[in-house]
């Protein structure tokens, strides 16, 4: 049985165009390696100076990382106590006075 060529068309399409992704996915796969790596170089010299920044104050980092926990259990037990009285009670409505 011959394959109409309507099909046949279509199958050189469909494949022409599967290629043109691949290559397209190609180009756009080196572009972000590229892109990566740039990046990647940019950025080593500022990680390396913090990374030497760290190892020279571990001390007062580790005393302010202690001084931020313990303030945001302080802020949360006060934001709590704050919240503790969220369904208040209505203001009654005075008594009419007459005239």
């Amino acid at each position: 049985m011959e394959v109409p060529k309507c099909l046949t068309k279509v199958s050189e399409y469909a494949k022409t165009a599967a290629s043109s992704i691949s290559k397209q996915a190609s180009k756009a796969g080196e572009f972000l390696k590229q892109t990566a790596k740039k990046v990647a170089d940019t950025t080593a010299p500022y990680f390396e100076k913090i990374k030497v920044f760290v190892s020279q104050n571990k001390g007062p980092i580790t005393i302010g990382l202690i001084c931020m926990m313990v303030g945001a259990a302080l802020a949360a037990a006060i934001s709590s106590m704050w919240r503790g009285n969220n369904n208040p009670q209505p203001i009654p409505n005075p008594a009419p006075v007459n005239p």
